[in-house]
């Protein structure tokens, strides 16, 4: 088992530090986790779905959202 940091998106960042056999399982274990949520002071809160930004496996960066494939993660 490795260890995972999975970095999450709402026009807000959130990281979460999980533990998965594969990428596929440690970002849906993150996703279970994201509580970002809108706040009404916030015009752009609400703007779209939470999106995975940046994956790490032990330290290194194994995805990213600018030249992977989200077929990789869900």
């Amino acid at each position: 088992m490795a260890e995972y940091v999975v970095v999450l998106a709402k026009m807000m960042t959130q990281v979460h530090h999980v533990e998965a056999d594969d990428i596929k399982s440690a970002v849906a274990q993150a996703m279970e986790q994201e509580t970002l949520t809108p706040s009404s002071g916030n015009d752009f809160d609400a703007a779209g779905d939470t999106e995975v930004q940046v994956v790490e496996r032990d330290g290194k960066q194994v995805w990213d959202s600018v030249t992977g494939d989200e077929g990789d993660l869900f």
